[in-house]
């Protein structure tokens, strides 16, 4: 999982934008209060469980297909608690996206995506030249 971190960020910041966003998610995950919690699970799955399915490969990939198989046939999607909580769940999202919406800094947002839209502009006229004062002809 880590290592495919690694390569989505790396993808991530060719474009600047993307680089942006990346580097935000990433803020925002290292104040988040359950930021810790997420590293102890991570350092105990790469300590546990990656040695085990390294070392049984085949059994783990039965175990996933069994455990898939079993959830094809009891289909708790069919059942009828689990299907109203999933028929209310766009509604749930749109109010969760409505709310999130009013909270962004949208002036932030515009200021940013502003530079990032100068910039290859002021990249194409190249680096200014500091003024160095009047040159001397002279060689004496």
């Amino acid at each position: 999982m880590r290592a495919w971190w690694r390569w989505a960020q790396a993808r991530l910041r060719l474009q600047p934008i993307t680089d942006l966003a990346a580097s935000g998610v990433s803020a925002w995950w290292r104040q988040h209060p359950l930021h810790p919690v997420g590293e102890r699970l991570r350092q105990e799955f790469d300590s546990g469980i990656v040695p085990l399915v390294r070392r049984h490969p085949r059994m783990s990939v039965a175990l996933v297909a069994g455990t898939a198989a079993l959830v094809v046939a009891l289909r708790p999607w069919r059942w009828p608690w689990i299907r109203d909580e999933v028929h209310q769940a766009p509604a749930r999202l749109q109010r969760w996206g409505l709310r999130w919406a009013r909270q962004v800094p949208w002036e932030a947002v515009w200021a940013t995506a502003a530079l990032l839209w100068s910039a290859p502009q002021a990249l194409r006229q190249g680096p200014e030249r500091p003024d160095t004062g009047p040159r001397s002809t002279d060689p004496g």
